[in-house]
């Protein structure tokens, strides 16, 4: 019985170590490829994360030109008014 089992098994390592070297060559391509595809990705979130921070700062500058602006216009208004107009609207 012996002696039938080892043709069989070596027929057997001998089909299965191609196929084995075929599977695991095909699984390095593909993480290969998913790592090179999340590389890309990243740049990209690199480039819109970069936009999207431009447009903050830029959103940023004009909210704060827009409070000085009206600082300066409270603080001539408040220059303006005499102690008497100040009292009126004071109550």
């Amino acid at each position: 019985m012996e002696a039938t089992l080892i043709p069989i098994v070596l027929g057997g390592i001998t089909l299965l170590t191609p196929i084995v070297w075929i599977l695991t060559r095909h699984q390095q391509k593909m993480t290969q490829m998913m790592q090179e595809g999340s590389i890309r990705q990243a740049g990209v979130a690199d480039a819109s994360v970069q936009r999207e921070l431009a447009a903050i700062r830029e959103v940023l500058n004009q909210q704060t030109i827009a409070l000085d602006n009206l600082s300066k216009a409270q603080s001539e208004l408040k220059a303006s008014m005499t102690s008497e107009e100040l009292a009126q609207r004071v109550g």
